[in-house]
């Protein structure tokens, strides 16, 4: 394929300038996802602390990964950024906004080649062998962003998602007794607050993502732990006390690993990691796990709880949510870009030998 740098796609619209965005942006760039967010799903869509955690990840570069769109004044009208600093670099993800004043000016478009442009240059560092993709992703109920997107000669919509939530009345059931694989009932509790309990969750959470749609397994996963803790570390309401290890002696079965509240509903809990290692799978564990997760919620006071979920999950997660009583409350089309074809090592089925 070839990079798209035409000038007419590779230029800003006139009058307006574009330029990477600086650390110093984090605010107007944060308010600019949120407005946005107000009019594309009535909520937020981002808090400081999460945006700032992606631009001080380590290897993450703001000059060549992020661009900002502003007015001859200085206003920020307009922001995209795209990570590429997985290893191996086969799956990058973009994510921007424009302000709902200014749609419908080429904006939009401008943004999009810039970030297929920066997609395969960053493709002639990864092994030519390997295929290379970007995506992208927009709430199915808003019709600028998927005609940008679903219109583009080179784009495909492979994949949906949703947000699920349950909104607690009673108390939730209690998790039921799961018995390990050497006869013994597991124990769900959480662990230490240190850097190495958190290596064993994430560790946990690699194996039992494996089977995850899309999966890449990291090239270093030591460095990838590092970004991995970044994430977690930089919220300033980061509670360790939310993160659940379910124990087969001294092996992790099965995690969740969950947040107080979301950017986009400060009253709801979130689930933002829920896994089942391979050997304890179809046990019921993930049930236990997230009826202990919204049990703990529940006694702190918390009533709606929600997580994000593949909706064609290659695992059954979605089954599992409506079974525990969540339902679907809003839609994601996920879109993709071929940046180079080739050998394809990302998950796409259930490899059970």
């Amino acid at each position: 394929m070839l990079a798209y740098s035409q000038q007419k796609l590779n230029t800003v619209p006139d009058p307006y300038l574009s330029r990477p965005a600086h650390i110093d942006d984090l605010d107007d760039v944060v308010n600019l996802y949120n407005v946005c967010a107000q009019v594309q799903q009535n909520g937020h869509a981002t808090t400081p602390e999460e945006v700032r955690a992606d631009w001080t990840a380590e290897g993450f570069n703001m000059e060549t990964s992020t661009r900002i769109v502003t007015t001859p004044d200085g206003q920020i009208i307009a922001s995209v950024q795209i990570w590429d600093i997985d290893k191996p670099t086969v799956k990058m993800w973009c994510w921007g906004d424009v302000h709902p004043d200014y749609e419908h000016q080429g904006i939009g478009t401008y943004l999009l080649h810039w970030a297929l442009n920066r997609a395969h240059e960053v493709a002639q560092t990864v092994d030519p062998d390997l295929k290379v993709t970007l995506q992208m992703g927009a709430i199915n109920t808003y019709e600028p962003i998927n005609h940008l997107f679903a219109t583009h000669p080179d784009s495909r919509l492979i994949r949906h998602f949703f947000t699920m939530a349950i909104e607690m009345t009673t108390p939730p059931p209690a998790p039921a007794t799961i018995m390990g694989i050497n006869g013994s009932p597991l124990t769900i509790r959480h662990l230490a607050n240190n850097s190495a309990t958190r290596r064993r969750f994430y560790d946990a959470h690699l194996d039992a993502f494996q089977d995850h749609w899309g999966f890449v397994m990291p090239t270093d996963p030591d460095q990838d732990f590092k970004t991995w803790e970044h994430w977690f570390l930089s919220d300033k309401k980061f509670d360790h006390t939310l993160w659940f290890a379910a124990m087969d002696g001294d092996e992790i079965a099965g995690i969740s690993l969950c947040k107080w509240e979301t950017a986009d509903d400060p009253a709801m809990g979130w689930v933002n990691i829920l896994g089942v290692r391979r050997p304890w799978r179809r046990s019921g564990l993930g049930l236990a796990l997230l009826h202990h997760s919204f049990n703990t919620f529940y006694q702190r006071g918390r009533r709606k709880v929600g997580l994000g979920v593949d909706a064609s999950s290659l695992t059954g997660a979605t089954r599992l949510y409506e079974k525990a009583g969540m339902k679907p409350i809003r839609q994601y089309n996920s879109y993709e870009w071929v940046i180079r074809p080739g050998r394809d090592i990302s998950r796409q089925q259930i490899d059970e030998s």
